[in-house]
């Protein structure tokens, strides 16, 4: 019998000329931090919007609806990914990331899209939006000298820029869990206004 849910999120693409400015950022890091980190592959990397878990599957259409009207107010903008960093703070990482910059029109896209999710009975996170590209997640085992490496390793490129990134579309992306790691299947996506 087939699952009645599924799980999903929203969220934005990433370029492919900023996926490569990425890529060379993490291949320096995995050669200075090998043990440390669990690296995300760079084809699954996204800016998440919501991230919503189970979503019941008979809920797809109407979301896609609901949110083609809401977005009617949205025209693609420009946003700069900046600034390495971690969760919960540098000093006791957890997770890696990319920042992006604090821009207005992501602010409102985030709350169209939780305001419209929110009316179909799924409510908004708990903790208030962070935009951040997910790097790579620490290992648990590891040392207390590996996570000073990892704090300096992030101290000494604080300051990094990839890049300004055109946002145009929003995505609502389907999420498998395997083995191998997430495996994502866009749903559909959402074009701005132009």
């Amino acid at each position: 019998m087939q699952p009645s849910t599924i799980r999903t999120f929203f969220a934005c693409e990433i370029s492919s000329e900023n996926l490569t400015k990425i890529d060379k950022l993490l291949a320096d890091l995995r050669a200075r931090l090998p043990q440390q980190v669990k690296w995300v592959d760079t084809n699954n990397m996204h800016l998440t919007v919501q991230f919503l878990g189970e979503f019941r599957k008979t809920d797809v259409a109407g979301v896609e609806k609901q949110l083609n009207q809401a977005l009617s107010v949205m025209h693609p903008f420009s946003l700069n990914i900046q600034k390495l960093g971690a969760f919960p703070s540098p000093a006791r990482p957890k997770v890696v990331w990319l920042g992006i910059e604090q821009q207005p029109a992501l602010f409102r896209l985030v709350e169209i899209v939780t305001q419209t999710t929110k009316m179909l009975g799924y409510p908004p996170e708990v903790r208030p939006f962070s935009a951040h590209i997910t790097l790579g997640r620490v290992k648990p085992y590891a040392s207390s000298t590996d996570l000073a490496n990892l704090r300096n390793e992030i101290q000494s490129r604080q300051d990094v820029v990839i890049g300004s990134q055109m946002i145009a579309s929003l995505h609502f992306i389907k999420s498998e869990l395997t083995p191998a790691g997430p495996r994502y299947h866009e749903l559909f996506n959402l074009p701005f206004s132009a």
